[in-house]
């Protein structure tokens, strides 16, 4: 899928958590969502998140190809437990992991699928071709699903 479809769907179940009163509302918890939901393309040479991360990006294109280690449940589990580990406020480490978790749970649902316990060769694929016209829908139809949310917030 596309940033902008990852970013929509994300950021309307981040909205849809706040008006449930189940996740605070702030900046903070909205960059972590953010970074959280861009961070897996960082693989993805000529990605916003590549892009502004050089030259880190640079090394992350030499030693992963995209849709391996990062698009994978292994690296998200890695992610939360250096988190714990680091004692990293807990709220902020869940709602990390679970929305990079929702990275690939979106990515799972295209052709070219990911394989979920890299270094496993299994792979889940879904049917939505990345950029396609019924991504372009998707879209559309959660971004309007957001406005909604939103106008019900204020």
């Amino acid at each position: 899928m596309l940033l902008r479809t990852h970013l929509v769907f994300n950021l309307f179940l981040f909205l849809l958590l706040s008006k449930l009163n189940i996740v605070e509302l702030n900046i903070i918890t909205f960059l972590i969502v953010f970074f959280a939901t861009a961070l897996p393309d960082i693989d993805v040479i000529g990605s916003w998140i590549s892009k502004i991360t050089k030259p880190a990006s640079n090394l992350v294109h030499i030693f992963i190809s995209h849709r391996e280690l990062l698009h994978s449940l292994t690296f998200c589990l890695i992610l939360f437990v250096l988190g714990i580990l680091l004692r990293i406020n807990p709220l902020y480490v869940f709602l990390f992991s679970g929305f990079y978790f929702l990275h690939l749970l979106v990515d799972s649902l295209t052709k070219s699928g990911i394989r979920w316990f890299w270094p496993s060769k299994f792979k889940t694929k879904g049917f939505f071709k990345t950029g396609s016209i019924l991504e372009a829908i998707l879209f559309v139809l959660l971004t309007l699903g957001m406005v909604v949310l939103v106008l019900s917030m204020v």
